[in-house]
C-alpha cells in the first residue's frame, strides 16, 4: 500500500527552515513519498528542494492572484498524477510530526481533526463563516470546527472531497481570502449522511493537536479554550521535548506549534 505527503508552499526561499522541519519529521516517522506543491519557484529554489528527498511540482500564478484562492486545485491536480492509495495533505510552515499519521486514517476514506471548540465558542471561524457564506452560518454554529490544516484519506475520495471543497470555497464571498475551513466545514456538515464517511478525530485519538486553540497560545486563556480543553479532553502538554493528550498519548502530527515560542524552540531545533 502507497502512502504520501502533499504540501503546497510559495516564497520558498523565506521559509527553508520551515519547509526542513515539515519534510524531515516526516521522514523520521513514515517512509513515503513527499510532494511539495511550489508557487513561482526558482529553479534554485527547486533543486534545494530535490536535495532535501522533497519531489515539487511548479506552478506559476499571475500578479494579483492570491495562492490561497488556487492552492486546492494545484493539489487536486498534482494528487491525481500520484500512484499513492492514501494521501495526507497539510499545511507546511506550522505542522510536523512525531508518530506515523497513516495508522489512524487507513480503513477510511476521510479523516480530519477537530479542534475541540465549537463555531460559536471560537470568533475566526465564525468571523470567516458570517461574512463569505452567511446562508450557512447556522448549519455550522453549534458544530465542532474540523480543521483544513491537515486531511487525510484515500486517494481517489479525496480528489472528489478536495474538488467539492474548492468549489464551495470559490463560490464564497467578500470578507476573506482564507475560505478553505469554513469551505470543508459546510462540505462536511452539509452532507445528507453527516461522518457516514468521515473520520473524525478529537485531541483524545491522538492524531492530531492543532495548538491555535488545543495548546497555550496567548489566547489559550484569555478566550476561554483552556477550561473547555481540560474538560473535553484533558489538556494537551510538552514532555521532554514532545507533545501529548490529556491521556499521556503522543500526538502524531502537531499543527500550529510555531504560535508557542517555548514549543517552537524545542520542538524544531533537532531539525535546523
Amino acid at each position: 500500500m502507497k502512502t504520501g505527503l502533499l504540501g503546497c508552499v510559495n516564497n520558498i526561499s523565506q521559509h527553508l527552515d520551515k519547509i526542513k522541519v515539515w519534510a524531515k519529521s516526516f521522514n523520521e516517522v513514515c517512509n513515503s513519498q513527499v510532494i511539495l506543491v511550489c508557487i513561482n519557484p526558482t529553479d534554485m529554489e527547486l533543486r534545494i528542494l530535490q536535495t532535501m528527498g522533497i519531489d515539487t511540482a511548479a506552478y506559476y500564478l499571475e500578479s494579483g492572484e492570491t495562492v490561497n484562492n488556487f492552492r486546492l486545485q494545484y493539489e487536486i491536480d498534482t494528487l491525481k498524477q500520484t500512484d499513492w492509495d492514501y494521501a495526507l495533505i497539510t499545511d507546511v510552515f506550522d505542522v510536523m510530526f512525531q508518530d506515523d499519521p497513516f495508522q489512524k486514517i487507513i480503513g477510511h476514506q476521510i479523516t480530519v481533526g477537530t479542534e475541540g471548540v465549537y463555531h460559536f465558542e471560537e470568533p475566526w471561524n465564525l468571523d470567516v463563516m458570517q461574512k463569505s457564506y452567511p446562508n450557512k452560518v447556522e448549519l455550522v454554529r453549534n458544530e465542532l470546527i474540523l480543521c483544513s490544516g491537515v486531511i487525510g484519506g484515500e486517494k481517489n475520495r479525496l480528489l472528489t472531497f478536495l474538488t467539492k471543497m474548492d468549489s464551495i470555497t470559490k463560490k464564497g464571498v467578500g470578507g476573506h481570502d482564507i475560505r478553505d475551513q469554513a469551505a470543508m466545514n459546510i462540505k462536511i456538515y452539509d452532507d445528507k449522511s453527516p461522518f457516514h464517511n468521515y473520520n473524525l478525530l478529537t485531541p483524545k485519538d491522538g492524531w492530531v493537536l492543532h495548538c491555535a486553540v488545543g495548546g497555550p497560545t496567548q489566547f489559550y486563556e484569555s478566550w476561554g479554550f483552556k477550561d473547555k480543553m481540560k474538560e473535553r479532553y484533558g489538556e494537551a502538554e510538552m514532555i521532554n521535548g514532545v507533545v501529548v493528550n490529556g491521556q499521556g498519548q503522543i500526538f502524531d502530527i502537531v499543527h500550529q506549534f510555531n504560535r508557542i515560542e517555548q514549543w517552537n524552540k524545542e520542538l524544531t531545533m533537532r531539525y535546523i
